[in-house]
């Protein structure tokens, strides 16, 4: 595609990526700050896609978003940089192929991955329908 039509699909990609990552945290960050745009076109110009990028956002909201430690690092600095991209896209990933398991400890079982990233992604559309409305989540 011309450069002009790479940046405008390049500019999208970004808006869906801070757009889900602001749903499912919670957050406001902005699509055109250049920090944060600048990140996400660096993955995908390393060949990863808008899907990669989104399942790392859900995974680790999933694991991150209730712990008041880790809730912080739930920011683009921390998600898409390269020194931790790709791991956290293999651990996502791992997760997402691990069937149930009894927790060894007290016989419970985990929750599944899959069934995590539904929830996160349920949880986004309704924060977007009550955040368009005016309401509260």
């Amino acid at each position: 595609p011309p450069p002009s039509d790479q940046k405008i699909q390049s500019a999208e990609a970004v808006a869906t990526v801070v757009n889900y990552l602001n749903s499912l945290t919670g957050a406001q960050y902005k699509t055109t700050s250049k920090t944060t745009a600048g990140m996400i076109s660096a993955r995908l110009a390393q060949g990863w896609t808008v899907d990669d990028i989104k399942l790392i956002i859900a995974h680790k909201t999933h694991a991150w978003l209730n712990d008041p430690k880790m809730r912080q690092y739930l920011r683009p600095e921390t998600l898409f940089a390269p020194a931790h991209f790709e791991s956290y896209l293999n651990a996502a990933r791992m997760d997402l192929q691990k069937p149930q398991t009894q927790n060894q400890h007290n016989g419970k079982i985990t929750s599944d991955p899959c069934d995590t990233i539904s929830r996160a992604s349920r949880f986004a559309e309704r924060f977007a329908e009550q955040y368009a409305a005016g309401g509260t989540v």
